[in-house]
């Protein structure tokens, strides 16, 4: 990739961290004059890295006079407005010149709850916000579940507990309150916050002047400018918590079956609880709060051993 027959800088952030690019939004469109795309070596004219093709992009040298371009766009839906204004001017006489280029461009980003088709996915996400609580039929029996609630199939197969949505997720619904199924029972739609094309803003200059010296025609002194701020914004979907341990946040915790649990093995009375005031869990076979901090590791790991042959598996999104 050339301008003007030399080199440019690849961008300071490669693809995947890796491989290196030039970034064409730093280039702008106002003040390109023409574009050469040569598809074998050409080592000769443009330096040993052009073994096996070239791009260059030739830069407007020289004008005389104003020249103004709007274009403004959106799609039917009015939701991805486009904005592209420039200007550029320039001079010149038998011994110098000298032209100058504004360029601003501005793309409103597209949601995908904004479309019907990407609004809701094929797939939605068992990573949900009420919890999809994976548990033992032999848990749901010792917290009180009838037996006609419990979904029928193998007594070795887990079953899933979840809060109904319409209720404050803190820790403290009573077991009756519970929906019970053989699946994941709520979902969540990753798409609901994420963008399906991203939100764009270019701003800069490009400047050139020339000048011959010494008084004769054959040298020559010029100088290019150039100035661009490209700035990109995409949202992706909130991430699950995915792990049961968090090291980058707050680690999740197994309330105790009851609201005001005893402390755990080798703790001190008065410890502060592990899991909010007055949050217990139904399915916990045990009074305490079991936590996976690595603090507590040593301390709980036969409590949690036995916790997570009842409740394999945990899971939210945040």
């Amino acid at each position: 990739m050339l301008i003007n027959g030399r080199r440019v800088a690849p961008y300071p952030v490669g693809t995947s961290g890796t491989t290196a690019f030039v970034d064409l939004n730093s280039i702008p469109l106002a003040a390109v004059d023409s574009i050469e795309v040569l598809k074998d070596g050409a080592s000769a004219l443009y330096g040993v890295d052009a073994v096996a093709g070239v791009i260059n992009i030739k830069m407007r040298r020289g004008m005389v006079g104003t020249e103004m371009n709007l274009m403004y766009g959106n799609t039917s839906n009015h939701d991805s407005s486009e904005f592209n204004a420039s200007i550029i001017t320039g001079a010149q006489s038998d011994k110098a010149s000298v032209m100058i280029s504004f360029n601003y461009y501005k793309k409103s980003p597209i949601y995908n709850a904004d479309r019907s088709c990407p609004a809701i996915p094929p797939f939605l996400s068992s990573n949900s916000s009420p919890l999809n609580l994976q548990i033992s039929r032999e848990a749901a029996l010792e917290a009180g579940v009838p037996a006609s609630a419990i979904p029928a199939g193998d007594p070795s197969d887990p079953i899933f507990a979840a809060s109904p949505a319409d209720t404050s997720n803190t820790g403290n619904t009573p077991v009756g309150s519970y929906l019970f199924s053989g699946g994941r029972i709520h979902t969540f739609n990753f798409n609901a916050d994420s963008m399906a094309y991203p939100a764009r803003k270019n701003k800069g200059f490009f400047a050139f002047g020339e000048s011959k010296i010494l008084g004769t025609d054959n040298i020559s002194i010029y100088v290019d400018l150039s100035f661009q701020n490209a700035f990109t914004q995409n949202e992706l979907a909130p991430s699950a918590t995915g792990n049961w341990a968090n090291p980058s946040g707050a680690s999740l915790v197994i309330p105790s079956r009851i609201p005001n649990p005893l402390p755990l093995p080798g703790m001190a009375a008065g410890t502060p609880r592990q899991a909010a005031e007055g949050a217990y869990n139904p399915f916990n076979p045990f009074n305490v709060d079991i936590p996976v901090a690595p603090a507590l590791v040593s301390t709980s790991s036969a409590i949690v051993s036995s916790v997570m042959k009842l409740m394999p598996r945990c899971s939210a999104s945040v």
